[in-house]
């Protein structure tokens, strides 16, 4: 086991590892800056910054070359050159929940929750091309008081999907006093 030192970051979280298990991406922030995206080498210890001020990695794509990224509160997909700008993503729209790549790292799968039901496309992220890939009805609405999740592994063939429900009993006593 070894111990990462984020070396000067205040909070360092949302981290992914690369492909090559050397390195990781994270979020963070030195003191009294806003949070960015670094990678670190974990063999040499070398750490730097890899996104302007403002942009935080979500979720590192299978071939480790890029990750979406939330850019000013906007879902993009920035490239671990570091001297690129994110790209917006093509096609997503404002209630699209990003939830996993695709193995072939250029679409996502993407998901809204509307009228009890979970819509998974793959979006391409370069032409915004999107294709269904499953619905999945909520038959027992009743209690749901957050939007249901899924969970999908990059080659497709499975998936997890979550409901929280909040159900109580209700009791009328009468002639208490």
């Amino acid at each position: 086991m070894k111990k990462l030192d984020f070396q000067g970051i205040e909070k360092a979280g949302s981290i992914n590892w690369l492909p090559d298990s050397k390195q990781i991406i994270f979020a963070g922030n030195e003191t009294g800056k806003p949070r960015r995206t670094f990678i670190k080498n974990l063999e040499t210890g070398v750490q730097r910054p890899i996104t302007p001020e403002g942009v935080t990695v979500i979720l590192v794509s299978p071939d480790g070359k890029s990750f979406v990224c939330d850019a000013d509160g906007k879902r993009s997909v920035c490239s671990l050159d570091e001297n690129t700008s994110p790209r917006p993503i093509v096609g997503l729209g404002e209630t699209d929940i990003v939830r996993n790549w695709v193995a072939d790292s250029r679409s996502l799968y993407v998901y809204v929750y509307e009228a009890g039901m979970l819509k998974v496309s793959r979006l391409d992220i370069a032409t915004g091309r999107r294709e269904p890939f499953k619905e999945i009805n909520i038959a027992d609405k009743s209690g749901i008081f957050t939007k249901p999740g899924i969970d999908i592994t990059p080659d497709g063939k499975s998936y997890i999907y979550s409901v929280r429900r909040y159900l109580m009993d209700l009791y009328l006593a009468d002639g208490l006093k």
